[in-house]
């Protein structure tokens, strides 16, 4: 694909809002702008990378997806937007805007619309980052025919997610539009059709497949209608795999029983929600790689400073491509700053890493660190890391980016 970087008039620009109910949710995955966020990129226009746009070369519609000729946007609607607002703000008839135009196919469009939303700038929200997943999976074939080891390097996560979100799907198809129910909701009620190793000879198997689909849809109402915990519905999901479609409508009314390893109920309703109680916040518990990237993303956000996500730059020290997780800006000063998020959830070898990673942001043409969390890490290598000065440890984060970016202190 031929990629150039140019000045470009933002009127020539087809946005997902310019197209059709058939194409437009292909090109946004997120529910609406942040107006905040937009402010923010507004001041800082010249300091932001440029937006990326695609020259369709083969497959464009016919119709609904813009005036032929134009650029299809696929990564910036944000900073388009900040854009349009210093443009009406400085009477500007025919503005412009600095874009890297890419010429390629409508799919490749769609999947780097895609990539992108779940790659660079504002984080997504959950339900948001599942929609653009579950657009590269319908991308490359759907749930029966993609590669899903090659969807999950796209986005940058595992296949057991890639499974966990298709089941989940099947569960609210099942359903109906009119039932919402929460990806643990959906995920656990998906078990009840799950096959493996041993558990093959379940009854399940071999009932009428529409009975066991209408339970499961029955099963989803009652979850949302009582706000069913995950262990809920995972009990309900037993209750079906183990063939007991004669006793669905006794745990609907009266909530599903544990079942046994014999495959035979306890007592319906003996798990009930469990009351809310004030626990102390957390940060980290429970999180992946990925997860404490978008939890940093998120603080830089919240004190002001404009977030880019996995910026490539040159090679590392070792050979390959460098990328550096997260660059932060300074919207009135332009001053920069780029971060390594490093989590280690159990111990093992990849801490080792860091001391080559440490070493390679000394060729950054910006200032770096990494910043880490995670009880993975040995207490030897958070004292190296505390060091070399170039390590933060996620609870000391916030201060540290107020101090180096002359933002206002608290306490």
């Amino acid at each position: 694909m031929a990629t150039n970087t140019t000045q470009i008039k933002i009127s020539e620009i087809t946005t997902h809002d310019k197209m059709d109910k058939r194409y437009a949710p292909l090109f946004q995955m997120r529910d609406k702008l942040d107006p905040s966020t937009v402010d923010r990129y507004a001041e800082a226009l010249q300091d932001l990378p440029p937006i990326e746009v695609y020259q369709i070369t083969e497959g464009r519609p016919k119709t609904g997806a813009g005036p032929d000729g134009t650029y299809i946007l696929v990564d910036g609607n944000t900073r388009l937007a900040a854009a349009i607002k210093v443009a009406d703000r400085e009477k500007d008839e025919d503005p412009t805007i600095k874009a890297e135009v890419v010429q390629g196919s409508w799919r490749e469009a769609q999947e780097r619309a895609a990539l992108a939303n779940l790659t660079s700038g504002q984080a997504l929200k959950a339900g948001e980052r599942m929609r653009a997943i579950r657009r590269i999976i319908d991308l490359d074939g759907g749930r029966d025919k993609c590669d899903r080891a090659d969807v999950a390097l796209k986005v940058s996560t595992n296949g057991g997610v890639l499974s966990r979100i298709i089941r989940a799907d099947d569960v609210r198809w099942l359903a109906g539009k009119d039932v919402t129910l929460t990806e643990p909701q959906a995920y656990n009620l998906s078990t009840a059709v799950e096959y493996k190793g041993k558990d093959s000879t379940y009854p399940v198997k071999t009932a009428n497949e529409s009975k066991v689909n209408a339970a499961i849809a029955k099963g989803a109402s009652a979850a949302e209608a009582n706000d069913w915990t995950a262990a809920q519905c995972r009990d309900f999901a037993k209750l079906l795999h183990h063939g007991h479609l004669d006793m669905v409508d006794q745990a609907i009314e009266q909530g599903p029983p544990r079942v046994k390893k014999d495959g035979s109920p306890g007592e319906f309703g003996s798990r009930e929600r469990p009351a809310k109680q004030e626990v102390p916040e957390v940060e980290s518990v429970g999180l992946t790689g990925p997860g404490f990237q978008r939890q940093v993303a998120e603080l830089a956000e919240g004190l002001g400073l404009v977030v880019h996500k996995e910026f490539y730059l040159g090679r590392r020290l070792w050979g390959s491509r460098r990328r550096i997780d997260l660059i932060l800006t300074e919207p009135e000063s332009g001053q920069r700053l780029g971060i390594e998020c490093k989590y280690q959830k159990s111990s093992g070898t990849a801490q080792e890493k860091l001391p080559a990673t440490i070493a390679d942001i000394e060729s950054w043409p910006i200032d770096g660190i990494v910043a880490y969390d995670g009880p993975g890490f040995t207490p030897n290598m958070r004292a190296y890391l505390d060091s070399t000065g170039k390590a933060i440890a996620f609870p000391d984060l916030e201060p540290w980016l107020r101090l180096y970016f002359g933002l206002e202190l608290s306490g």
